[in-house]
């Protein structure tokens, strides 16, 4: 059939051809925008996450709890940093009662021996990074012990055995419990009435 002599039909066909490829090239639009927005928010999402994991510390604690008691060495609490290293840590409140917050051996540590006894205490120690900060916390309880008031403080004793020099007022004072002549851990005065030993505590001190 010739179409050149129906220019009206011809035209119809072209008109019918040209809006169905125009709405295809159109859904094919719409489809790639969607597209290019989802591999936007799926970039962007990665970005962040990478910057999350990359751009600050990253700390964890040995534990969360520490039962202490007085006079007794706690075990180390270490703070382990598996991020970015930090520029510096703090730790709030100031920790104290004979505990210490600092460097050991390369590792951020609290330690020390506790004096006396106290309530629970949560310590926070924040890792600063450039970026951003990570924190972790410990509760600290400080218990009722036995401590050596007279440990390490002047003694004296009325005379000494005069048949050596091993039985010493100091030696009473020294930690050594043993109890053996030979090993510094006895005192012994001359035979006398009324000896004595004696201990300066320097101060005050409540003994229950």
């Amino acid at each position: 059939m010739d179409f050149t002599n129906h220019p009206y039909l011809c035209k119809g066909l072209y008109s019918k051809f040209f809006n169905h490829y125009s709405l295809k090239m159109k859904n094919m639009t719409n489809s790639l925008n969607k597209l290019t927005k989802l591999l936007t928010v799926a970039i962007i999402s990665v970005s962040l996450n990478a910057f999350s994991v990359v751009l600050g510390p990253l700390i964890t604690i040995s534990t969360n709890h520490v039962g202490a008691t007085a006079g007794t060495a706690i075990t180390p609490v270490t703070i382990t940093n598996t991020g970015v290293a930090a520029s510096y840590y703090s730790i709030s409140p100031v920790i104290s009662n004979g505990l210490s917050f600092g460097v050991i051996n390369g590792t951020i540590t609290i330690s020390g021996t506790p004096i006396v006894a106290s309530d629970p205490v949560t310590y926070v120690v924040t890792a600063n990074g450039f970026f951003s900060n990570d924190t972790a916390t410990v509760v600290i309880t400080i218990g009722v012990g036995t401590t050596n008031l007279a440990f390490g403080k002047p003694a004296i004793q009325s005379s000494n055995y005069y048949k050596t020099d091993r039985y010493h007022a100091s030696q009473t004072v020294n930690g050594n419990t043993m109890g053996v002549w030979y090993t510094s851990s006895i005192i012994h005065t001359q035979y006398e009435q009324g000896a004595w030993w004696q201990v300066d505590l320097g101060s005050k001190k409540d003994i229950k």
